[in-house]
């Protein structure tokens, strides 16, 4: 499983980062390329995933109203399924669309320091040592994973994805900031996709 994991998704994200690399001569530029190219091929992707997480916000403030004054778990979980089927939606369809988005971030995530170690000029903007930790773009990452939260989260998950994320605050001081690069990317592309590209469609 390891070998077809790097054979088919690492090792040639690892080739296309280095083509890119020996166009733009940079290598965070080669990063927030990738990612945005990434991005990009998975947008289809997120936007099935899109309207699913607003089919069962939808179905979540229904079951809300409907079970609001019901103690019983049992008659609770029975007209949460009663519920989903009248809507045509399985709760488990959005996590199985968001796992087959995983493999291939994963893989970058992998790929990235792999890269790093291939080339000679590993800075962005000759200026940011993307091998290395930093503590400012670490902070900068921090915050734009907070404006992510306020952003897309609902008010009753809020709490519990910013307990969560709290956990992640040692990582992006210590993490080089190749991979930092690549989480603010992610992030700010998230957000325009969300609340640009995706709003627009609906």
């Amino acid at each position: 499983m390891k070998y077809i994991f790097y054979s088919y998704l690492v090792n040639p994200i690892i080739l296309i980062f280095l083509y890119i690399f020996q166009l733009v001569k940079d290598a965070g530029l080669t990063i927030i390329i990738m990612t945005i190219f990434f991005k990009i091929i998975l947008l289809p992707l997120n936007y099935i995933i899109y309207q699913e997480e607003e089919k069962i916000k939808k179905i979540n403030k229904k079951i809300n109203e409907s079970t609001k004054n019901i103690k019983d778990l049992v008659k609770k979980s029975e007209i949460m399924s009663k519920i989903y089927k009248e809507e045509g939606v399985s709760p488990f369809k959005n996590l199985f669309l968001q796992l087959i988005n995983l493999p291939i971030l994963i893989a970058i995530f992998i790929a990235i320091p792999q890269f790093l170690n291939k080339i000679n000029n590993h800075f962005l903007f000759n200026f940011i040592n993307l091998k290395s930790p930093n503590i400012i773009l670490g902070l900068i990452v921090f915050m734009a994973q907070l404006l992510l939260i306020f952003f897309l989260t609902s008010p009753e998950h809020r709490k519990l994805s910013l307990f969560i994320s709290s956990f992640l605050v040692p990582v992006f001081f210590i993490i080089p900031s190749g991979l930092l690069i690549y989480i603010f990317t992610t992030i700010i592309f998230t957000l325009l996709e969300r609340k640009i590209i995706f709003v627009n469609k609906i």
